[in-house]
């Protein structure tokens, strides 16, 4: 058995140039293993909507989506498995460790995913569009009756246009905590790829 769930995809995949979204599935199902929503709900089957209506370049972020949230697996494991600076970085905008449990703050988050520039804030959009449109079908409630306002989420999101002509790189939202990667790396600081490259090849995850 595996001492760490991805074990078994380290070393493996780390000169693609993006991540395969049936790759993204296999490390989701495995680190969400028994996750549960509020209501009883598995978070696999709670990401899967977005993840597979996407389109093919966001699938790999629809599915690992909540991993940052759910689990304990850091970013540093999560790039040795195959994950791209610009897809950790649309994981980060999508992150919600803080939480969010009144319109005001949900809201004030989603502007982030909303202006961030470069390919990880469009990805992050792409992403957080469909969430939104299942959730509008599907609508999550907390446990104090609170439910994000899905329909004013979508409606900002729907004014953030795509400049093919944008650059730049999205900022990590400023309200997250500060979090160690098993490299001692800060969480906003990305492993240079020549790390990331010199681990793969070792027992990362034993």
């Amino acid at each position: 058995m595996d001492a760490h769930p991805l074990a078994a995809t380290a070393g493996l995949w780390h000169d693609r140039l993006t991540m395969e979204a049936a790759h993204a599935r296999a490390i989701v199902e495995r680190l969400h293993l028994g996750d549960r929503e509020e209501d009883g709900t598995p978070v696999i089957r709670r990401v899967q909507p977005a993840a597979t209506t996407v389109p093919e370049e966001a699938r790999p972020v629809a599915w690992l989506r909540e991993v940052l949230e759910w689990t304990a697996v850091t970013e540093q494991e999560l790039l040795i498995a195959g994950l791209t600076s610009d897809e950790l970085r649309a994981l980060r905008l999508l992150d919600r460790t803080t939480g969010s449990h009144s319109d005001r703050r949900y809201l004030a988050r989603l502007e982030l995913v909303a202006h961030a520039t470069g390919d990880s804030g469009r990805l992050a959009r792409l992403v957080k569009t469909a969430d939104l449109k299942d959730r509008s079908f599907h609508p999550h409630f907390r446990r104090e009756g609170w439910s994000p306002p899905y329909a004013r989420a979508l409606k900002l999101l729907s004014k953030a246009r795509d400049d093919p002509h944008r650059s730049g790189t999205a900022a990590v939202p400023p309200d997250h905590p500060t979090r160690m990667t098993s490299a001692g790396a800060k969480r906003g600081a990305i492993p240079s790829m020549d790390v990331i490259a010199m681990k793969a090849h070792a027992p990362r995850f034993s």
